[in-house]
């Protein structure tokens, strides 16, 4: 379901998930025999607060239907460290062949191979048992602090400047991750499951922003001043380049504009045509009727869930139509910090941005048509205000109807 229906922020979870599907729970409905596993990072906060780990639980991995998984794991779990994450970082770590990349050598960077280590055993096990399976594979990687192994920095170390603004040890970091989601994929083949196994790759929001005083330094600027004569070995510029890292897209994440919520999916499966290539928007709120409908379930969803299968897409070349109980794709963000609320609704090609302020009043309406401005920089709200008001009251009827 959408994160509107949810009330929730990163930090703060409203929600209550008793009695409403996860995926886990999702899929042993349509099969009770489905083994469900998560490893690496579980995230941000479902239920309660930050700040009250008791108030979380309702939404931990054991109580939404996993049977094996590393837990409420997050960010420091996955060697985040620091004030804003590189304060504990000493300039001897980034010495001789690293200084270039500001990279640590690590011989498991990021847990990531541990992480598919843990994977793999998973897999073998079910394919032993003959037991249907989903497994999360949530990799740390490539959240700060940058890791990567001691041969990838190497091969990185002579390479041109990218072209674009993104901090040069993304590179190696961002390797590794390939190298371990293709040690995945063969496992899949070698275990002889490929014909009946999907596997979507996805990220979860847009690259970080790279403008004002957050990146000034050319780092995410730390809590407390440089001492006179201290090293600033570490302290590197980002590259001199013409374009911003989400280029073409606009803003990054944590906005609403696609540079913040436009991610790159990768469906490998049974009856997937390779190098094909789909158009239809679809969210990560769709997931859970498509591993329903995949998985053999036939009872009706309950409506409280957004999303629609994926299914006929997948199974005709990328193309077809998401039934959902709502037409367009909604997002919704609150920004205490900023006093003001975000929402989008996006049909078909159009989507419409409104920003409130703190009383409810609209601040700011914006209209694009992604087809020909991807880069959301043609606002066409006064040229087709009819459009506006149509997209507008379905917007608005579906948030008044979360908010109840």
């Amino acid at each position: 379901m959408t994160p509107a229906r949810q009330h929730a922020t990163e930090f703060v979870g409203k929600f209550d998930p008793a009695g409403k599907w996860s995926i886990p729970q999702a899929l042993k409905q349509a099969d009770p025999d489905y083994k469900c596993a998560h490893f690496g990072k579980w995230g941000g906060v479902i239920t309660g607060t930050w700040d009250d780990r008791d108030s979380q639980k309702p939404g931990f991995p054991d109580n939404l239907g996993y049977d094996i998984s590393d837990g409420p794991t997050g960010n420091p779990d996955g060697d985040v460290k620091g004030g804003y994450y590189i304060d504990n970082i000493k300039p001897e770590e980034f010495t001789g062949q690293t200084e270039k990349l500001a990279t640590i050598e690590h011989e498991d960077p990021k847990q990531t191979f541990s992480i598919n280590f843990r994977a793999k055993s998973f897999m073998e096990q079910m394919v032993r048992e003959n037991t249907p399976f989903f497994m999360q594979v949530s990799y740390y990687a490539i959240h700060l602090r940058m890791q990567a192994l001691k041969e990838t920095i190497n091969k990185y170390q002579n390479k041109s400047e990218p072209d674009r603004k993104i901090l040069p040890g993304i590179g190696p970091m961002l390797e590794d991750m390939d190298t371990a989601i293709g040690e995945l994929l063969f496992a899949i083949d070698e275990l002889g499951i490929s014909d009946n196994t999907y596997v979507v790759i996805i990220s979860d929001n847009g690259g970080q922003h790279n403008k004002g005083d957050f990146w000034e330094s050319g780092f995410p600027r730390r809590s407390t001043p440089y001492k006179e004569g201290e090293s600033h070995l570490w302290k590197l510029p980002i590259p001199d380049a013409k374009l911003d890292r989400n280029h073409p897209l606009r803003e990054a994440k944590n906005t609403l504009y696609e540079g913040g919520i436009r991610v790159p999916m990768i469906i490998r499966g049974p009856g997937i045509k390779a190098g094909s290539i789909c158009n239809i928007p679809v969210a990560g709120y769709d997931f859970l009727p498509t591993f329903y409908d995949l998985a053999g379930g036939y009872k009706e969803i309950p409506q409280v869930l957004d999303g629609g299968s994926l299914k006929n897409i997948l199974e005709n070349n990328g193309k077809g139509k998401v039934y959902r109980p709502v037409d367009g794709l909604v997002f919704h963000q609150n920004n205490p910090e900023q006093d003001k609320s975000y929402s989008v609704y996006r049909e078909g090609v159009m989507k419409l941005v409104i920003i409130k302020n703190s009383k409810g009043e609209i601040i700011n309406t914006e209209l694009f048509n992604l087809s020909k401005d991807i880069s959301e920089s043609q606002n066409l709200a006064e040229k087709k205000s009819r459009k506006v008001e149509k997209l507008m009251e379905k917007l608005f009827a579906y948030l008044n109807e979360v908010e109840k």
